[in-house]
This record gives structure tokens, sequence and C-alpha cells, in this order.
């Protein structure tokens, strides 16, 4: 498992089944106040079951192919970040960076960028080589942090989603990696 310590308080690791009650609290939180951020939706998610919530993340910790990676200070989840890697013998090379969040109280703290790294981390170490994500276009803080992180963007992609109504365009950002 690839842990460490950002600081004194805080750690970054890979998620665990036990974190089962924290993740859900975490994921629904980021989709409540953050709803241009993601393409799930909040109700929806709120009124899945607690078994469906176990399977999602039975799925992640025991899939080869992906991990989440969670910032945890005081035994509570502040942040989070997941990757996934292509399935097919096309496409292992690449890899997508999903469900990047950090509580608001602990933005500043580099929290992100350290999620972000450990990701990056994973995917050199299976060997990916390419690796994507996709930020809304207003979402400039972002858009700034994976820019600083070696992003680059790769196009628009327009009305992905709406939110009230209102469609949502998003940056398609890629990051090429070294092949070892």
């Amino acid at each position: 498992m690839l842990a460490s310590k950002l600081n004194d308080t805080i750690t970054i690791r890979e998620v665990l089944e036990t974190d089962l009650a924290l993740y859900r609290d975490l994921r629904l939180e980021a989709l409540r106040f953050e709803p241009g951020a993601f393409s799930a939706d909040y109700e929806e998610e709120r009124a899945r079951a607690g078994a469906a919530w176990l399977e999602r993340l039975r799925g992640i910790v025991q899939d080869p192919m992906q991990t989440l990676f969670v910032a945890e200070e005081s035994a509570a989840l502040i942040g989070m970040t997941g990757i996934a890697r292509g399935r097919s013998a096309k496409t292992r090379h690449s890899a997508g960076i999903w469900g990047v969040y950090v509580r608001p109280a602990h933005r500043t703290a580099g929290i992100a960028t350290a999620l972000l790294g450990h990701a990056l981390f994973w995917a050199q170490h299976h060997n990916v080589t390419r690796v994507e994500l996709s930020v809304t276009t207003h979402n400039a803080r972002a858009l700034v942090l994976y820019k600083q992180t070696g992003f680059n963007v790769a196009g628009t992609v327009h009305d992905v989603m709406r939110v009230n109504g209102q469609p949502i365009d998003e940056f398609l950002l890629e990051k090429m990696l070294p092949v070892d």
C-alpha cells in the first residue's frame, strides 16, 4: 500500500474497506457542495443503499487497475483522488484521474497536489505513460493546480453535463509520463 505523511497531522494513503462511512461522507459532501465538478448526482448517490457503497469501495480496493487515495487527518478523511487504468491491451498505457476533492478548510495545505502526486506515482509504477483528467471550464483554481502538476489542456468538450439546466463545458487535460 502506498502511503506517506504530508506533514505531522496529514497522511496520504490508499483507501481501505474500513473507510466506508468516511468515504461515503466525503464523496457526498463533494457532490453536494461542488455539483458542477462531478458527473454523479448528489441525490442519486445519497439514495444508494449501504451495500452498493460497500460494493463500489470494495471494487476499488480489490481492483489492481485502479485505486483511490485519501488524505486523512485525525481519523477523518479530508480529501481524495482516484485513478484508473485502461482495461484493454490497447489502453493499459493510459489512465484517468477522477474524483479530486479536498474539503474547503484544507484547500491551501497542498493536499490536492500531494494526492495527485500519489496518483501519478501509482501510474508510473503501473507502466502508465499517459494520464488524463477533466475539469469544468469555470474551475480556474483547479485548472491552475493541474497545470502546475504538469497537465496540459488537450481540448474542450462542450455540454458534458447539465446542472440546474445549465450546460457545463470541460477542459480535457493530459500529462505524458516518462517510460521506465
